[in-house]
């Protein structure tokens, strides 16, 4: 009773001559043009998108697409191809959902550390030509595999040091450090100073941005859930000129979060 679907990362299953309301329809021939609109809304064709030609769609909204459609189908078996290349995080976000839901089971293969955290339930590794099903999500998976790494590293650090000569030690240990205490001295007054200040500055505007980032998260999740809500009557330019916003306040926390990754680092 098996019935398969398959997501291709190279998006063979749309038609490029096909507008993104045919091609949802193609699939439910029941969906008038608004519902397969509205339905298309949630996968962020807002406006006129959903009439443009699916040929002149960006790589990001054919898999969006791609993907409408395939969650459409009547299927309880998925395989998934790289799904969430070409897509935003909002897009990610909205699959993430569609597939925690989804009774029946995924397949997938990713290199999205993210979706893996939170879509995966059974982790299949191979490498060294083998396979090993782990029961269990990523993060453990993960963990795992850096215990058994580390236990590894300290494994073959055992052995070399067995099996290295041991160095003569030397004649007076606190030479060894007279190097470092000479470096430690060279840097002037000055240079300190300087160094603090930056310090200073870098983790008052961490706390700035943190500020910053929180506020602009809380709007983009007002934003995301008013986006989520039908556009009622008329309500496709409203819906469009919400969705610019939510895209432009995306980018900019986006960049305030990598400013603050970067400060963090340095004012330390």
């Amino acid at each position: 009773n098996l019935q398969e679907g398959y997501f291709d990362q190279h998006l063979g299953d749309v038609n490029p001559a096909l507008t993104a309301v045919d091609e949802v329809r193609t699939v439910r021939g029941d969906f008038t043009v608004e519902v397969a609109r509205q339905y298309l809304a949630r996968f962020r064709f807002w406006g006129d998108d959903p009439l443009r030609v699916v040929g002149g769609f960006s790589g990001g909204e054919r898999s969006r697409l791609a993907l409408a459609k395939l969650l459409l189908e009547p299927r309880n078996l998925l395989f998934l191809d790289e799904p969430t290349n070409h897509l935003d995080i909002p897009a990610a976000e909205i699959l993430e959902e569609a597939l925690v839901s989804f009774e029946g089971t995924v397949l997938f293969v990713s290199h999205d550390r993210r979706f893996l955290e939170n879509v995966a339930t059974r982790i299949v590794s191979v490498r060294d030509g083998k396979a090993e099903v782990y029961s269990g999500g990523f993060r453990d998976f993960a963990a795992d595999g850096k215990r058994r790494d580390a236990a590894d590293a300290a494994a073959r650090s055992s052995k070399k040091n067995s099996e290295r000569p041991q160095a003569p030690k030397p004649e007076n240990p606190k030479s060894a450090a007279k190097p470092a205490a000479n470096q430690a001295r060279a840097l002037s007054y000055e240079e300190q100073k300087r160094q603090g200040r930056d310090k200073d500055r870098a983790k008052k505007r961490t706390a700035e941005l943190l500020q910053m980032i929180a506020h602009g998260e809380a709007q983009l999740a007002e934003l995301r859930n008013q986006l989520k809500e039908p556009p009622g009557e008329g309500g496709w330019a409203k819906l469009a000129t919400m969705a610019k916003e939510e895209q432009a306040l995306s980018a900019r926390v986006d960049a305030m979060m990598e400013e603050w990754a970067r400060l963090s680092g340095n004012s330390q």
